[in-house]
């Protein structure tokens, strides 16, 4: 009878009339409890059903009511599968699995089998795209198991999946605590991840020198390898390292993988560094390369560059035709002509040429107005030149003790 009614359970099932083969089931076991080799097969069959309806909770129990009726070694296996699944995968519960295993003395489970399963959990969640719920899970398992097999899998993973929900401070702390661990499969992801965050988001520009820097040496990815020369050079030119820009603009200068806009940014660098060293000689060829080539803000500066340089040694003639053609090929860059007109003006004093240093500078306060700093300099400056023409007036009626000359030359008649 009992065998009877599990077959004909079974064909309900096999005929998709799940409700008929679950009340079969049911009479099998009511009925026939404690003397019918088919209660443990009946219960799998319950357990299954309750799960396919999605009903976790009764799914456990028919399961779990398997292991106190003395079941053969496969019902018992086939139980605990399901059990796991349940927990792992289905409710993210491996805690709940591990107490429930703890309870059946032929099933305790190892704390290496409790690190990978829980590891596991995360790992899915990951796989799956739920970010979130990797976190969670990794945060679960680096509490639990701070040394655990997987540590540096689980770091490495939660700093990918905080990454994608733009989480990039906690996202860097995992990189860099994979990094500390030394060399490993994630050591030069980990380095460029961590030097990109703390360029990019955090502008912690020492650190992402600090990681451009290691990048450099140990990765085996020559298209890498000159990311993170370039990367080091931007981040030594932020925390003006200078040594370092000037050999990391070497390399990029000389690299087959860089753009004209990056070799071109290289060979500023130099220049930048090179001026502020006082090698002026080599910061003017630098200049020069770049305020011909460059068309951005970089080229404009350079352009003011070259003249001012001139200017400091003294080449006034050079300087006056360099600023002048600056000014022109700089009339997208307001700043840039400005102080290129503040150059000229003081090209015309070094000249004594105070009537058009004036005009050069009264220009400035006209049409700059709008920058404090630039305006500021403009007037100074304009007090400097009205200072001096009326020195040199005062020098002309000397020169004439018996007639009183005013030289307007320069100014307005009105100083």
């Amino acid at each position: 009878m009992d065998d009877a009614l599990f077959q004909l359970g079974d064909v309900y099932l096999s005929l998709g009339n799940t409700d008929s083969a679950s009340n079969t089931f049911t009479d099998l076991i009511v009925t026939h409890y404690g003397k019918s080799p088919f209660i443990n097969a009946a219960l799998l069959k319950k357990g299954l059903i309750s799960y396919n309806k999605g009903d976790m909770s009764a799914a456990l129990k028919f399961y779990k009511r398997i292991f106190v009726n003395n079941p053969a070694p496969k019902e018992s296996q086939a139980a605990l599968l399901a059990i796991e699944e349940i927990y792992i995968d289905d409710l993210k519960k491996a805690d709940s699995y591990f107490t429930y295993l703890d309870s059946i003395p032929q099933f305790r489970i190892s704390d290496f089998e409790k690190d990978s399963l829980s590891y596991i959990i995360a790992e899915n969640q990951y796989r799956n795209s739920n970010y979130e719920g990797a976190v969670d899970g990794f945060n679960s398992y680096l509490n639990k198991f701070p040394n655990g097999t997987h540590k540096l899998d689980a770091h490495y993973i939660r700093g990918e999946s905080l990454s994608i929900l733009n989480r990039y401070g906690a996202a860097n702390a995992d990189y860099e605590a994979v990094i500390k661990q030394g060399f490993s499969n994630y050591y030069e992801s980990a380095l460029r991840k961590a030097a990109l965050i703390n360029y990019n988001h955090i502008q912690d520009f020492k650190q992402s020198y600090k990681y451009y820097d290691i990048l450099s040496t140990v990765s085996q990815s020559p298209d890498i390898t000159y990311e993170a020369q370039l990367g080091a050079l931007r981040s030594a030119f932020r925390t003006q390292k200078d040594d370092a820009i000037l050999t990391y603009a070497s390399q990029v200068y000389d690299s087959p993988y860089n753009t004209f806009d990056e070799k071109l940014t290289a060979k500023y660098y130099i220049a930048k560094v090179s001026y502020k060293k006082g090698l002026k000689d080599q910061a003017l060829i630098a200049f020069e390369e770049v305020g011909k080539n460059a068309t951005n803000n970089q080229g404009a500066e350079s352009r003011y560059m070259k003249a001012l340089i001139f200017y400091e040694s003294n080449q006034l003639e050079l300087a006056e035709v360099s600023i002048n053609n600056a000014n022109e090929k700089n009339s997208a860059y307001a700043n840039w002509v400005a102080k290129g007109l503040l150059l000229l003006s003081d090209i015309y004093i070094k000249n004594n040429d105070l009537f058009n240093a004036r005009a050069a500078t009264e220009a400035v306060v006209e049409n700059f107005s709008s920058d404090k700093n630039i305006l500021t300099k403009a007037n100074q400056k304009l007090q400097e030149i009205k200072a001096l023409e009326k020195k040199q007036s005062r020098v002309k009626t000397n020169n004439n003790p018996g007639q009183l000359e005013l030289d307007t030359t320069g100014t307005n008649g009105n100083d």
